[in-house]
């Protein structure tokens, strides 16, 4: 994770590279553009080595990535998110937001891991997710989190506003009751 910060992020503006050189000194290319996902992913990178680590380097670099997201990469006029900035954040090409690879299901992505990793990782605090479920006639497994991680533990269950005891806490699974449409909301907590 460092060598990729070391190679590919402009520690100065925030911005991550799209393209780097494979032989050494590994630069970046001086005419490179920064894209959306890069950037979204550099910042899930610094979270996570931050949940490895606790060291408080990798929180800082988070916020001037998402700073520089947020004010290069966000149209604040029309909403979206634009898939290119130059290093110094000025919009690149036609300024599209979605094309057959990038929709808008991006942007909530984002915004969602962001949700759960800092609860989660960085604050310590439990996580809520709603889902809306069909219960099968047998007993049928859902497994409803978001991350992957074993120390990520569902601490409670609703089922359709109710408490619901059918669920696996370190699987994170939940067995629903028959019906259709079923609203269920689990709540995630970190363990030691």
């Amino acid at each position: 994770g460092d060598l990729a910060v070391q190679r590919g992020w402009d520690g100065e503006r925030g911005g991550w590279f799209d393209f780097v050189g494979r032989e050494p000194p590994f630069a970046s290319r001086p005419e490179t553009t920064e894209s959306w996902w890069t950037q979204i992913y550099g910042a899930f990178l610094q979270l996570q080595l931050y949940h490895n680590t606790q060291d408080q380097q990798y929180l800082e670099r988070f916020e001037k990535m998402e700073g520089f997201y947020v004010q290069h990469y966000i149209d604040s006029e029309y909403g979206g998110v634009f898939m290119n900035v130059s290093r110094e954040g000025a919009l690149v090409g036609e300024g599209n937001k979605a094309v057959v690879w990038k929709t808008s299901y991006h942007e909530v992505e984002h915004g969602l891991l962001n949700y759960l990793y800092l609860n989660l990782y960085v604050n310590h605090k439990p996580a809520v997710l709603h889902f809306k479920l069909n219960g099968d006639e047998g007993a049928r497994k859902h497994f409803v989190s978001l991350v992957d991680d074993p120390k990520v533990e569902l601490a409670g269950v609703k089922v359709n506003d109710q408490p619901w005891s059918g669920f696996d806490a370190q699987e994170r699974s939940v067995s629903l009751p028959a019906g259709k449409d079923l609203r269920v909301e689990v709540t995630l907590k970190p363990c030691p």
